[in-house]
């Protein structure tokens, strides 16, 4: 049946898709007939014996076949189905909601048969899709559930070069049970699916093994089988690069737990901190093996969300955690890094270390702490060091947009290089409008920016992963990664309109230094003058300032000799703009604060 229902399904495709706008199909199905199929393939590989890759959707590579029914088959399909359906049915919503406006002012009437033919396409393509699943979902039993899971772990272990040993249930009262390089261990409950996961790592150190554990749990009870083949790929790295009695690759993470927490810990005492102004402006909050193996850092989020700020841990877990910007501690192979050596504990140096390590002078590298503490760390350089072909790395998520020369600090930290700087954008506007403008530009925008092309040269890159080799850079790195995050809220916010204002608006942007700052000036009522508000980002601790100049035009309009000079503002006026712009991001929200002062005195100057 589920094979019947597989080309049915493809049949029903080619059908549907045959004298259809298939252009306009294809964003809300993401899958012509061979892709889709190749997603199905995908789901019973582990059954078939097959191998599928993006460009051939064919057997690659035969496996040992597995003995099941083949209603099992049905179970493979499932997950994929599910989520074709799911995704037919949102399409289907979205066209149902468009086509039924009363007066949809940008559909032409062309735009509307398209959709409706793109509708009656796609209407019949979920109706046998969810039949299929249906047809399916009856015939499941625990029995094929346990053995399409235990054939994923096996590829995946195949894939990784990992050994796999799998044992039948002898009786009621003996559970099955896989076990991976002898490393992991996997049991299956009586209802067959996972109820158990024991990590044991050839190591003297404790890594939090029972986190570590929940998570592997996790992403086998909820089939995320990528992360856990990136989960087994890392493990496998740490074991066979390790050099035995020399470096310890999952001692060299167990350092980075402990100095995290250390750090976290001390900035946490310090007075008036709390979790949120740690978060943005010290070092951080650590977690330890959620969504990745290993340790873990929340670095930054908006400041208008308070709630993450309160409890940026719990918020982390649920879906709005996309809110949070994150570092994830990992090792990669690299060429030869130089670690602490083994009877070593961490790097941060504590009171209980100090006395060991005075007697390698002053010259200890150091960084400073949320609050102004100094922090010394052991320099992994010094004779009882040791090297291996391996680096920490930061995988940051979501990738941050750095100028080229803050990429090029960010590699001098390390002397190392970053992921994308063979892809450098010769205009920070340029790239940045091609990941995230597009979908914050309103059709209705009420301002217009000028940009000068003598300013928009600023080289830019996308960085996703930053090498170093000890957590005294990592104060530095934050301090790079916060600045550019806050100054892309700053640049997005201009494509905002004014709020509470109908009128068109033309700003010129005057100055253009990212991260730093950027100068708008506009016209208003109250002539000869023009008014500038520039915008600044501090370096340390990504603060936002303004200043606000104005300038009397001739004329002629503005001369490029004119002189601006700073607007005399009252303490609490410039509260008042600093404000609007540094809770929200909003440069608009900074002009619009900037005109109700500049209306309060015009309305002053005509009484």
């Amino acid at each position: 049946m589920a094979l019947e229902a597989l080309d049915a399904l493809e049949a029903l495709l080619s059908e549907s898709l045959s004298d259809r706008p298939v252009h306009l199909i294809r964003p809300f199905l993401s899958t012509g007939t061979t892709v889709c199929n190749l997603q199905l393939l995908r789901s019973i590989e582990p059954l078939c014996g097959l191998s599928v890759s993006d460009s051939t959707p064919h057997c690659s590579r035969p496996l040992t076949p597995l003995s099941v029914n083949p209603i099992a088959l049905k179970h493979a399909l499932v997950t994929t189905l599910e989520s074709i359906t799911s995704k037919l049915h949102l399409a289907l919503q979205t066209l149902q909601s468009d086509l039924s406006l009363l007066d949809p002012p940008i559909f032409s009437a062309a735009t509307v048969e398209n959709r409706s033919f793109v509708l009656d396409s796609l209407t019949p393509i979920h109706r046998i899709v969810g039949a299929c699943v249906r047809s399916a979902a009856d015939h499941i039993t625990p029995e094929n559930t346990r053995c399409i899971l235990e054939r994923s772990i096996e590829l995946t272990t195949l894939d990784l070069g990992i050994q796999f040993y799998a044992t039948e249930p002898l009786n009621n009262t003996t559970p099955a049970t896989v076990t991976l390089c002898g490393t992991i261990f996997i049991e299956f409950g009586n209802d067959s699916h996972v109820s158990k996961v024991n990590l044991s790592i050839a190591s003297s150190v404790n890594l939090t093994n029972s986190q570590a554990e929940s998570l592997i749990l996790d992403q086998l009870r909820l089939r995320k089988l990528n992360d856990f083949k990136q989960t087994l790929a890392l493990l496998s790295f740490l074991d066979t690069t390790s050099i035995p009695g020399q470096v310890d690759l999952f001692q060299c993470i167990s350092w980075i737990e402990k100095d995290l927490s250390d750090i976290f810990a001390l900035e946490m005492s310090m007075p008036e901190q709390t979790v949120g102004t740690v978060m943005v402006s010290g070092h951080g909050v650590p977690r330890f093996h959620q969504e990745q193996w290993g340790p873990s850092i929340l670095y930054w989020c908006h400041p208008s969300r308070t709630d993450i700020l309160q409890d940026p841990i719990t918020v982390s877990k649920e879906t709005e955690s996309k809110c949070i910007y994150k570092a994830f501690v990992s090792m990669e192979h690299s060429t030869e890094t130089v670690f602490l050596a083994q009877s070593c504990t961490q790097y941060l140096i504590t009171p209980s270390t100090q006395a060991d390590v005075d007697i390698l002078g002053s010259s200890l590298p150091t960084s400073m702490s949320l609050g102004g503490n100094l922090l010394r760390f052991l320099d992994p350089t010094h004779a009882n060091a040791c090297t291996a072909n391996a680096s920490f790395v930061l995988q940051l998520a979501p990738p941050i947009v750095v100028t080229l020369e803050a990429a090029k600090e960010l590699m001098r930290i390390n002397n190392d290089g970053m992921d994308g700087s063979d892809n450098i954008f010769e205009s920070y506007t340029d790239l940045m409008q091609s990941i995230s403008i597009k979908s914050k530009i309103q059709q209705d925008q009420s301002s217009v920016f000028a940009f000068p092309e003598s300013i928009l040269k600023t080289p830019a890159l996308i960085a996703s992963r930053i090498p170093f080799t000890s957590p005294v850079q990592l104060s530095r790195i934050y301090s790079i990664l916060r600045q550019h995050i806050v100054f892309q809220h700053l640049y997005c916010s201009m494509f905002t309109p004014l709020p509470t204002d109908h009128r068109q608006y033309t700003f010129d942007v005057v100055y253009w230094c990212p991260p730093v700052s950027i100068g708008i000036s506009f016209m208003y009522s109250i002539a000869p003058y023009a008014f500038q508000m520039h915008t600044k980002v501090d370096t340390q601790n990504a603060h936002v300032d303004v200043e606000c100049l104005c300038a009397s035009q001739s004329e002629n309009g503005m001369s490029e000799a004119v002189e601006w000079v700073s607007l005399n503002l009252s303490n609490s006026e410039h509260v008042e703009i600093k404000e609007a712009v540094g809770q929200s991001l909003n440069i608009m929200l900074g002009i619009a604060a900037f005109k109700r002062i500049l209306d309060s005195r015009e309305s002053m100057m005509q009484e």
